[in-house]
Formats: structure tokens, C-alpha cells, sequence
């Protein structure tokens, strides 16, 4: 005899005797609990147990949130609770931040995780999906039985949300997004429009685009939200800006658990800053220790008078990696310039039915730095062996001021010359910071052209908490790196702005600076910037592949730091 409590299992689903799904949400809680807990166990890094919970965990419960008719509320109530808290807890996040940050997208300056109410909602219009373009008629009938009566359930308001109603909303805007795509858009003419290629799968097309639907909706309602947090949705301001290097090597490997809680919870603002800890009602006063000014995150890392050496230092620190690229790209110049300038690239025909192998490699832009050989380099890094910095003059043989740019790169034979200039504001004040030195070497540029130089400046800025707008790109581009060493030099430029403005935040409240040494030299080689990384990624691939074994292990001791006390922070942004 089948008792009611009973569950039996058919084809992957669990099927209980009553028909309802109180027992199966018992079994797939247990289930996701146990998970989480033998993951927080681990003695990982928390970065580490986050990329489990991606991978693995999102994998595990995949199945049973699709083939089960799990209400949504049931997930946000009881899951979605468990993930906020343990990623929480793994990255030290402080406790009145909103959790958005782990789920907005990337552009969004997010981690882009896995949201389980939003993944439940995907699998289950994905199963919709499937039932409703089924080749066997008897299941497409079903399904439409199924769906007049979700709709049914929806327009009487006794239900907020079901699949089938989410799936023809998502397939709408599918076929709307369908029609314009063929449209003729920019200044271009008729014909010019890059044409895709024809997936060969139309059904897998049309899932992945219903897919990406319901990923847009999910990122708006996100965005929406975090409009009216005046502190931790600031990030909204900051459309010229460039999302950082969010992979999961960067973010494991590169970066210490410290610098990553840092630039989590300094990205959403909610470092334990003097005037957050009063916002907090954890103390009394809410200035800063070395000045007596409102101690915001934006004042202790940007606009501290007593600060101001530590500002310098951050400054010449990211001015340095500056440096050894913009040599690594005059010499390159110079030497194009030596042989004559680049090969005019022949056009190779091809007989018809022979078949020749391309070489794609990546060709570097056209520069300004291969009309000359004779290129010379000065930067204000003028340091003594003791650190303390020397000042650097403007050369005299090509103009005679007072005025010192960051960088200065110069041809006396072509009469070219170009100069650089770095600013590391806060990211709200980066366009402001952008105008301010546009226009404090105007007056230099028209005497240097009164005496018939040619000259090209170049303004860039990098956030001091490691983001970068469009002028960065444009510099290397400017000087003709490849895109990947773009690339890697605006991760080193960043990830050295973002590890000093760390060291100014913890020393926050020790009024005596002593100079330290320019960082950014252990980041110009690659090989250099992490210890041993392949063997530590075997290390993590291997306990992270029995994270669901049986066994007791040892929780992870935490270090000591600064941001300790905000586990028992009030839970309100």
C-alpha cells in the first residue's frame, strides 16, 4: 500500500502519493542545505567556495527545479535566503549592503552569479519551452491545456507568475527583436550591413534568445531597485566607466581574500568609513581621524589634505606600469621606423579548388610613434634609493616652464611630442578630473606649437578604486599597443590603483605615513604577479571535487581585519 508521506521516483521526477509537492520541497531543501553546508566547511578561500556554488551547486538543482512544479515563492522564501547569507559570509560583504552586487551583470560592475529565483524561472519556461514546440502532438496538446489555464490563473490575479505566461511575453519580444535586426541602421548604405550567419539549429537559436530575454527583464528589475539607493546604487553614475576584470582567475588567484572584500564592499560603498559606522548607529561621530572632515570612503581615499603624500604615492605607483609600457612601445615604433615602416601587405589569390591556411595574427594599429627613431622618454619618477622623490624638470631644449606633465615623449628631429597625463580621481569625479586637465597644459600646448612642434596629448584617468573609462583604451591604442597588451596593462593599471587605495583605507587612522616603495613592479610580468598558480588551481580543482564527500572538515579560519565588524552590522542599507 503507497502511503500518503510516500514519494516515488519515475524518469529523474519525484512523484508523491497525494500528488502535491510539501515532501518533495522538504527533500530538495534538505538537499540544497547539505550543499551549502559541506561547501562552507571547506578550507577554501571564499572566492573558492563561490565558484563551487556556480558550478556545482547551480548543476545539482537544476534538474529538480525543472521537471517539479516548484512555486516561485517557495524559492525565494527558503533558498534564495540560505545563497544571500552564505555569499555574504564568503566574501564579506558587509551585512547592510544589498546582495544585487553578486547578481547584476558584469557591465553592471557585478560577479553576474546565479540568482536562484530568477535560475528557477529560466528552467521552468525553458521546460515550457520544449513541451510547447514538442514534435509529439499529444504533449503540444497537453501543454496548451496547461497554459490556457496558467493564463487563466494569472489574469484572475490567483497567481503573480507562471511560465507558460513568462514564455509567450519573452517569445513577443523575441519576434519584435527579430523584425528590427533586419532593419537598416547607422549612416551606412544600403547593402553595407554585416550579415550573421544562419545558425543551423533555428530551435537552439530561438531558446537561447528566449533565455537571454528572461536575463534582460531579470538585469532591468535589478537596475530598478537599486535607483533609489542614494549610497549603494552611486554606481549608476558611472556610465563611462568600464567594468574591471571580474574572471574567476583574477579573482581566486590574483587577488587576496582582503583586496577582494575591499573592492566589493567599496564598490557598493559600505566600508566601515567614520560616517557609514554613524549611518550604522555603531558611533558617535562620523569624522575623520587625521582631519576633522565628514569621513566619507570618497574623502578618505581621495580628498584627505593629511592623505595627500599616500595620494602621491598611489598616483606614481599606476604611473610606473605607465611607463613601462609606453617604452615597450617606442621601442617597437623606433624599430618600425629603422626598417623603413611596415610592409605594404600583398594580396594573395587563391586558384579555385586550392585551399590556403590564413594567419590571423593580431595586427597592431597604425601609431604615431613610427614616424621617428630618435624618441626620448622623461616621467616624474624621479625616486632615490631612500624613496623620497626628487623633482623633475620639463626638458629646456624643447621649452623652457615650470610645468612637469606625468609623461613626456619626444622627437627632436620630427619635432613630435607627446604628453601624458594620469589622474586618479574618484569615479564620480572622472570627467570633472578629465576637463580640469585638459585644461591645465593648454597654455603649454600653444607655446610648444609657436615654436613648431607637433603636438599630441593624451589625458587618462584610473579610478582609485580600479575603474577606467574610455581614455585608457585610447591611450594604447594611441601608441599602438595590440589589444592584448591593452589589455593587460589596463588590469595591472587597475589592479594597482585598487591594491593601493587598500593600503590608504587601512591606514586610515595612523596619521604617520611612511614612504613606501612604488607597487606595480611585481605586476609587469606575468609570472610574477601570483605564487605557484597552476599548482594552487590543481590544489582548489581537487578539494573542490570532493566538496560533496562525507566527512567532517575544519571551517576556514577567517583573518583578522578591518572589516570584522560588520558581521554585527544592522541589516539595512
Amino acid at each position: 500500500m503507497w502511503e500518503v508521506d510516500e514519494i516515488a521516483k519515475y524518469l529523474g521526477t519525484f512523484i508523491q502519493a497525494d500528488l502535491h509537492t510539501d515532501r518533495i520541497k522538504v527533500c530538495l531543501s534538505q538537499k540544497f542545505m547539505n550543499m551549502m553546508t559541506q561547501i562552507d566547511a571547506r578550507p577554501l578561500t571564499g572566492m573558492m567556495k563561490v565558484w563551487i556554488y556556480e558550478h556545482m551547486v547551480k548543476a545539482k538543482m537544476s534538474w529538480d527545479l525543472m521537471v517539479h512544479d516548484i512555486s516561485i515563492t517557495w524559492v525565494k522564501e527558503e533558498l534564495q535566503p540560505t545563497v544571500d547569507r552564505m555569499l555574504k559570509k564568503w566574501t564579506s560583504l558587509a551585512k547592510p549592503s544589498s546582495t544585487n552586487i553578486f547578481y547584476r551583470s558584469k557591465r553592471h560592475f557585478g560577479l553576474h552569479l546565479t540568482h536562484m529565483v530568477n535560475f528557477t524561472k529560466k528552467v521552468q519556461v525553458l521546460r515550457e519551452l520544449l513541451l510547447k514546440h514538442s514534435n509529439d502532438p499529444k504533449v503540444a496538446a497537453i501543454n496548451r491545456a496547461k497554459e490556457e489555464r496558467h493564463h487563466r490563473e494569472v489574469e484572475e490575479l490567483r497567481a503573480r507568475w507562471r511560465p507558460s505566461k513568462a514564455l509567450a511575453q519573452a517569445e513577443s519580444a523575441v519576434f519584435v527583436q527579430g523584425i528590427l535586426e533586419g532593419s537598416q541602421t547607422g549612416l551606412q548604405g544600403l547593402g553595407f550591413r554585416r550579415i550573421k550567419k544562419i545558425n543551423s539549429d533555428p530551435q537552439h537559436l530561438h531558446r537561447q534568445r528566449v533565455m537571454q530575454q528572461l536575463e534582460i527583464e531579470a538585469e532591468t528589475k535589478r537596475f530598478a531597485e537599486e535607483a533609489d539607493h542614494t549610497v549603494q546604487g552611486s554606481w549608476q553614475k558611472w556610465q563611462s566607466l568600464a567594468a574591471q576584470d571580474m574572471g574567476w582567475s583574477r579573482m581566486i588567484y590574483r587577488l587576496s581574500p582582503e583586496a577582494m572584500r575591499f573592492l566589493l564592499n567599496s564598490t557598493m560603498d559600505t566600508c566601515p568609513t567614520p560616517a557609514n559606522l554613524r549611518r550604522w548607529q555603531l558611533s558617535t561621530s562620523g569624522t575623520c581621524l587625521l582631519c576633522g572632515q565628514h569621513g566619507t570612503l570618497a574623502h578618505q581615499l581621495n580628498s584627505c589634505k593629511p592623505s595627500f603624500p599616500r595620494y602621491l604615492w598611489r598616483h606614481d605607483s599606476i604611473l610606473q606600469i605607465v611607463a613601462q609600457f609606453v617604452r615597450i612601445a617606442v621601442n617597437r615604433g623606433a624599430a618600425v621606423h629603422k626598417r623603413g615602416g611596415r610592409p605594404t601587405k600583398q594580396v594573395q589569390f587563391v586558384r579555385a579548388g586550392e585551399f590556403i591556411k590564413c594567419n590571423k595574427a593580431e595586427r597592431r594599429p597604425d601609431t604615431i610613434l613610427e614616424e621617428a627613431r630618435d624618441w626620448q622618454l622623461l616621467f616624474d619618477l624621479n625616486y632615490d634609493n631612500t624613496g623620497c622623490k626628487r623633482p623633475t624638470f620639463f626638458p629646456a631644449d624643447v621649452f623652457a616652464t615650470r610645468q612637469i606633465p606625468d609623461g613626456v615623449i619626444w622627437s627632436p628631429e620630427k619635432k613630435i611630442i607627446i604628453i601624458l597625463e594620469l589622474g586618479v580621481p574618484w569615479e564620480e569625479n572622472i570627467v570633472e578630473s578629465h576637463i580640469r586637465k585638459q585644461a591645465r597644459y593648454e597654455q603649454l600646448e600653444a607655446g610648444l606649437k609657436l615654436r613648431g612642434w607637433r603636438v599630441t596629448r593624451l589625458e587618462f584617468e584610473v579610478g582609485s578604486r580600479g575603474y577606467v573609462n574610455d581614455t585608457v583604451p585610447r591611450l594604447w591604442k594611441t601608441l599602438g599597443l595590440t589589444k592584448r597588451e591593452a589589455t593587460s596593462a589596463k588590469n595591472k593599471m587597475s589592479d594597482t590603483a585598487l591594491l593601493c587605495s587598500y593600503v590608504i583605507f587601512s591606514a586610515r587612522k595612523t596619521p604617520d605615513w611612511r614612504q613606501q616603495h612604488l607597487m606595480g613592479l611585481h605586476f609587469l610580468r606575468e609570472d610574477e604577479s601570483v605564487q605557484s598558480p597552476h599548482s594552487l588551481k590543481g590544489d582548489f580543482k581537487a578539494v573542490a571535487g570532493a566538496a560533496f564527500t562525507t566527512g567532517s572538515h575544519p571551517t576556514q579560519r577567517q583573518s583578522p581585519g578591518e572589516f570584522e565588524q560588520q558581521r554585527c552590522l544592522p541589516n539595512h542599507s
